[in-house]
């Protein structure tokens, strides 16, 4: 799924200084035309917004099954 546009330093500031002053989330995502589900990513963590976090997929075969099928293969071309 891609990513839609981080959050440029202005909007990060005009979030914290919202923040400071007891603005809501909801409120704070109007305000800037985000949507709320971008500002409660950075309220949450902001240390860590805007990193992509890349899951391993796993394979259906393993390394050994993958050989044998090559060698099945190359047998086979032959």
């Amino acid at each position: 799924m891609p990513l839609g546009k981080i959050l440029s330093e202005e909007e990060i500031g005009q979030i914290r200084a919202y923040k400071d002053v007891g603005v809501s989330n909801r409120e704070i995502a109007r305000r800037l035309h985000r949507s709320p589900r971008v500002i409660n990513n950075y309220i949450n963590d902001p240390e860590n917004y805007g990193k992509r976090h890349r899951r391993a997929v796993k394979t259906a075969t393993t390394s050994r099954e993958r050989r044998q099928i090559l060698k099945e293969a190359s047998i086979i071309q032959r």
